[in-house]
């Protein structure tokens, strides 16, 4: 049997992805196994970085692979000491930012491969999209709001999944809204908006700027964008503050108020040198520590005062791994306190490869929003909405590393400038391409 290498690589991939999206809500409620979960993660990883390798091809993917290796090796093994088995283990980090994006530009090389791939995977996020309502209800009536509520991620990833379901419902919504009908589109699309009702049944605060995002960038930016957003605004407050009375009542809180200083506190800031103190007491009790996200992106400074020489190129690539299969690093023992929880990316990169990796992370975005590319038609809401998102996980966690958020994130970001070549239209234009 014929089969074109780039349908191989789709249907591949599209099981892949499946398998990756709802792994863990059945690892956690059918086998009650973490382990089980890790063990399939490694397999996905596997599956994209061998479709990875077969698709790249462009200096825009070679390059960033190429810099990471140098900057890992000389970071990890030469600045760092550790082995080669630690850094290629902790490099699984980096394979949804390396990996993912010569994939999706590998399809888009052949308009009917692309539009085949369009069409598949927009099925997929609608469905996934679906498949969070009810999963999402179950495990609020469970395990109440928390970090259980993480839908078909499984625990620990209600975060994840409110990123997602906001990105999804947006780029579906997208597609189909008429901004000049503004109140009619939302009517007629309201299918997408009632599927954003889970996110209120977790704990994920964040989900009311993906709110505010999702609706102020349904307007089209153009001439008209100001005129269009003086009788929309009002419309999206009373949105936002039914959303705000909806979070409050679902996970109990009598009051949402982000002044408030025991939820600055709690949730952003502690006073550094209360923080140590603070985790260890947790970990004496059995618990998982978990320092404030603002309070571990400044401590970074502090690890420098207590760790010379590191700010530039890091800790090595790793930190976040191990203590499984592989041991901890020795940075990793003495700081597990400061390495667990809740962890904003630009901590996770500055930990492992410092400001010269926070550069590389830089470049990479460039290239997938397209800068380095002629474009000849951008998709501003998209791409505006995508860069506020990455923004937000910066200081909030470390969803960039998860090949199921980087997937369709880059899906739509690729796509957001993409033109058409009438002359790769052909459908048999795989045809030199097939596998026996």
């Amino acid at each position: 049997m014929n089969i074109e290498r780039s349908l191989l690589y789709q249907r591949i991939l599209m099981f892949t992805l499946i398998v990756n999206s709802v792994a863990g809500v059945i690892t956690d409620e059918v086998f009650d196994s973490l382990a089980m979960r890790n063990t399939i993660q490694l397999g996905v990883d596997a599956v994209f970085v061998m479709i990875g390798l077969l698709t790249l091809r462009r200096w825009v993917d070679l390059v960033p692979l190429a810099l990471f290796i140098v900057i890992g090796y000389i970071s990890s093994i030469k600045g760092n000491g550790l082995s080669i088995v630690f850094f290629a283990n902790g490099s699984r980090d980096f394979i949804s930012l390396l990996f993912i994006p010569p994939i999706i530009r590998y399809f888009n090389e052949n308009e009917f491969r692309r539009q085949r791939f369009i069409r598949a995977f927009d099925r997929w996020l609608f469905l996934f999209l679906c498949l969070q309502f009810p999963t999402i209800i179950f495990q609020f009536l469970k395990y109440k709001a928390g970090d259980h509520v993480g839908g078909t991620l499984g625990n620990l990833n209600s975060g994840n999944i409110s990123i997602l379901i906001y990105l999804i419902s947006f780029y579906l919504i997208r597609k189909r809204f008429d901004p000049d009908h503004f109140f009619y589109s939302l009517y007629q699309n309201k299918i997408y908006l009632i599927l954003l009702l889970p996110t209120f049944l977790n704990e994920t605060k964040v989900s009311l700027l993906f709110l505010l995002m999702y609706f102020g960038l349904l307007i089209t930016i153009d001439r008209k964008f100001f005129i269009r957003m003086m009788y929309i605004f009002p419309a999206i407050l009373v949105v936002l503050t039914v959303g705000i009375a909806l979070y409050t009542h679902f996970t109990n809180q009598a009051e949402f108020d982000v002044t408030d200083p025991e939820f600055i506190e709690n949730y952003l800031l502690v006073d550094p040198d209360e923080a140590e103190g603070g985790a260890k007491w947790e970990q004496s009790r059995n618990s998982i520590p978990d320092v404030p996200r603002f309070t571990k992106i400044i401590m970074i400074g502090w690890l420098e005062e207590e760790n010379p020489g590191h700010l530039a190129m890091g800790y090595g690539v790793g930190q976040f791994k191990g203590g499984s299969t592989l041991e901890l690093s020795g940075f990793s023992n003495e700081y597990d306190w400061l390495l667990s929880g809740s962890i904003p990316y630009l901590f996770h990169m500055m930990i492992q490869l410092g400001i010269i990796g926070m550069v590389w992370l830089v470049f990479i975005l460039l290239i997938n929003f397209g800068v380095f590319f002629h474009r000849c038609r951008i998709d501003y809401n998209i791409q505006l909405y995508i860069l506020g998102l990455i923004l937000i996980i910066m200081f909030y966690n470390d969803s960039l590393r998860y090949t199921f958020m980087m997937m369709p994130m880059m899906y739509m970001l690729i796509n957001s400038y993409y033109s058409p070549k009438e002359a790769e239209s052909e459908p048999n234009a795989d045809a030199s391409h097939q596998i026996n």
